[in-house]
């Protein structure tokens, strides 16, 4: 037994201690209605939990993470020289990038229902590394003083154990505040039910896409020549090169070709209600899955696609990620902070960014230095770059209306003089 089976963290609403629940082996804890195992590691075969999972751990991976001060005006400026700066978006350790530990622990979240990494001080500061760990070999406790202390064992067996000033930890929905939820647990019948129905259709391509054959013969016949007019059947048309082979009978064998069941026939209709089904589990759309022919009602388009999963899914894993960043990494909570720059998710759609940085420009709320900053470009040369524009047709609440334009006929055109009597503001 191993040590995911003798020292399992508290998941969901387990069984009590002496059941016997806990002393079988771990594939029977992880077995399903329909006949098949169901485990975080296993799920990613099933291509709605791989794809669930890509989504979730690479959308959070990829969008700019960066860290910022509070100032005493109410505004915020980047805080590049914090050390968190370069932990969370260049080196979180000396073997990974940032974008491969966040995309990890994320989906340690979403496969496990938790996430953990030892806080290392150093020369960047008191979080100069993040150290992470497998889920599945950490137990979490809390003690009767409601301190939390986590069991960790290493890769040569040995355990140790930490406090919680020590750990970085990303917890997914918790009933107890303590260990979270996985979602692979709360999906396991949905995702069982899929497996079993693309292990049938695989096995049905096996068998050349043909139904079942029944041999029939007036006469019983011996066991050895069962045995090997069943091996003689099987050479002929096992398989998707086979299908339409020749089998010859003999002894009076006649062949009788079975129809092929509802069953059979319906398996893609029903990986279709289970991949979104196992959507459900996760807030993404089937429409991100591949069922191109779910519709949406959301509009189209890529801003309103990402609007879209941004609303259901995202959102929650960002606020996951910036919640704990500031609990656990942030010394000074009220000055710091995190948070993801979605527009990232846009890099891809030129056009909706440039009519996004367009109308932000004219609009004055942004310059179009800003702008430019945005696209990796550099200031303009000029100086004008940090101007902030205004429309001619804006005022102050407080200015007093500009007198109506007129209008002058010349040359049997019209020309618009703008006429002011006297100045808004003196």
């Amino acid at each position: 037994m191993g040590f995911a089976d003798r020292f399992i963290g508290r998941v969901m609403a387990a069984p009590p201690p002496h059941d016997d629940f806990w002393y079988g082996p771990a594939t029977a804890r992880a077995m399903t209605q329909a006949g098949v195992p169901i485990t975080p590691t296993s799920a990613m075969r099933a291509s709605s939990v791989n794809a669930c999972n890509r989504i979730i751990s690479g959308s959070c991976a990829k969008v700019p993470l960066p860290v910022y001060r509070r100032q005493s005006d109410g505004g915020r400026e980047m805080a590049r020289s914090h050390p968190l700066w370069d932990v969370l978006n260049y080196m979180p350790n000396r073997w990974q990038t940032a974008f491969e530990f966040r995309r990890m622990m994320t989906s340690h979240v979403v496969l496990r229902g938790n996430a953990y990494a030892e806080k290392v001080p150093g020369s960047r500061g008191s979080v100069d590394q993040l150290i992470p760990w497998h889920p599945d070999y950490v137990r979490v406790e809390q003690r009767r003083d409601l301190s939390i202390v986590y069991h960790v064992q290493d890769r040569w067996g040995g355990t140790k154990t930490f406090d919680q000033g020590r750990v970085f930890h990303l917890r997914d929905r918790t009933e107890d505040g303590v260990v979270g939820i996985s979602r692979i647990e709360e999906a396991r019948q949905s995702i069982g039910v899929f497996v079993a129905a693309e292990t049938q259709r695989a096995s049905l391509f096996g068998n050349g896409c043909e139904p079942g054959i029944a041999l029939t013969s007036e006469k019983v016949l011996e066991p050895a020549t069962r045995e090997r007019v069943k091996a003689s059947l099987k050479e002929a048309h096992r398989g998707p090169f086979n299908s339409g082979g020749v089998f010859i009978g003999e002894g009076g064998l006649k062949i009788e070709k079975l129809t092929m069941s509802n069953r059979d026939a319906q398996t893609l209709e029903l990986l279709g209600a289970q991949v979104e089904d196992i959507g459900r589990y996760y807030g993404i759309h089937p429409h991100f899955l591949g069922q191109a022919e779910k519709q949406t009602s959301w509009g189209t388009g890529v801003e309103q696609v990402f609007i879209q999963l941004l609303g259901m899914s995202l959102l929650d894993w960002y606020e996951m990620w910036e919640t704990t960043i500031a609990r656990d990494l942030i010394d000074v909570p009220e000055i710091y902070y995190v948070e993801h720059n979605i527009d990232g998710l846009l890099r891809a759609d030129y056009k909706t960014r440039m009519e996004g940085n367009k109308m932000a420009i004219e609009s004055g709320q942004i310059s179009p230095n800003e702008a430019r900053e945005r696209e990796n470009r550099n200031a303009r040369e000029d100086g004008q770059g940090d101007r902030f524009w205004m429309p001619a047709n804006f005022r102050f609440a407080d200015e007093p209306a500009p007198q109506a334009e007129r209008v002058v006929p010349g040359n049997g055109a019209s020309a618009v003089i703008a006429a002011r009597v006297e100045e808004a503001v003196a």
